[in-house]
């Protein structure tokens, strides 16, 4: 009597199918998506190119070099600051500030961020490359390599002291400035801290327009007119667009009634309590901490 036998399966074959298929595969939507950004990028649109173009140089894509010249991603990012202008803000501690936190989710699933407002000008400080910040009761994570910064009475800067820079600081009356400031004028002015930012978004109550910048996470900070401090963190989701713009930065500003505000860019997360909300960790950088719970 003949005893059938089952043909062993050529698992090998199977498992090289499979790669080969996924290979295919990504190698496909690389193509595409390739493709569009090259649509994008040199199509009839001029400011969706911009868009794009300052998006690559923001996130220091490898293959930004494939679709505009070095020229084109320095201008992306370049921004002349407009002068540092006072506004009249009422004075330090005349009011009890109640901490709020706000969180918003971008309809085009681009962001996420949570807004915080109500805080005492005097319980938020700039740390640099510490841990304790982790430890505070919020904390924002900021850019770990800006062109210049204030912390104490430590300042430093990039270039020379005659080099304008777009500034945002803290000064001993509890006003936050936002504005161009040179290394020398931000050393004489009588900051409490201060960092070098991407850019101005509000001055005098006054929102800033034709901004340009392309789609990042990103830190704001901004001073209402009763004094209190607003800080927002937005958190960049899926592939493009994923992040924010300045304009929507500006408007949330606006709508949380910021007179003044500026734009850094985000590194790290925000943090509530030492525990992670919005981004990954980032233990290191600067970060702005705040002291005090919410109510």
């Amino acid at each position: 009597m003949s005893k059938f036998i089952k043909p062993k399966k050529k698992k090998g074959k199977a498992i090289l199918g499979f790669w080969l298929v996924s290979l295919t595969t990504t190698v496909i939507l690389l193509s595409a998506v390739i493709g569009a950004a090259f649509v994008i990028a040199m199509g009839p649109s001029r400011s969706v190119s911009e868009r794009l173009c300052a998006t690559f140089a923001e996130k220091n894509y490898p293959m930004a070099g494939l679709f505009f010249s070095e020229h084109e991603l320095r201008d992306a990012v370049f921004y002349m600051p407009p002068e540092v202008v006072q506004s009249d803000l009422e004075p330090k501690n005349t009011k009890k500030y109640k901490i709020a936190l706000h969180y918003i989710d971008d309809a085009s699933y681009a962001w996420d961020a949570v807004v915080m407002t109500g805080i005492d000008p005097a319980s938020l400080s700039l740390e640099h490359g510490s841990r304790s910040a982790l430890d505070s009761d919020y904390a924002f994570g900021l850019c770990g390599d800006p062109d210049a910064y204030i912390v104490g009475d430590y300042l430093s800067y990039r270039g020379d002291e005659d080099e304008i820079y777009c500034f945002c600081a803290m000064n001993a009356e509890g006003i936050l400035e936002v504005g161009a400031r040179t290394a020398y004028e931000a050393a004489n002015s009588g900051y409490v801290w201060g960092i070098s930012v991407d850019r101005v978004l509000m001055q005098n109550s006054m929102p800033a327009s034709d901004l340009g910048g392309g789609y990042a996470s990103r830190v704001a900070i901004g001073q209402a007119a009763d004094g209190s401090i607003i800080l927002v963190f937005a958190n960049d989701r899926g592939i493009y667009p994923a992040g924010i713009t300045y304009d929507e930065l500006v408007a949330i500003m606006f709508e949380y009634g910021a007179v003044n505000a500026a734009a850094i860019r985000a590194e790290g997360a925000f943090y509530s309590d030492g525990v992670g909300q919005l981004g990954s960790k980032s233990e290191n950088g600067f970060t702005l901490s705040v002291e005090g719970g919410a109510d």
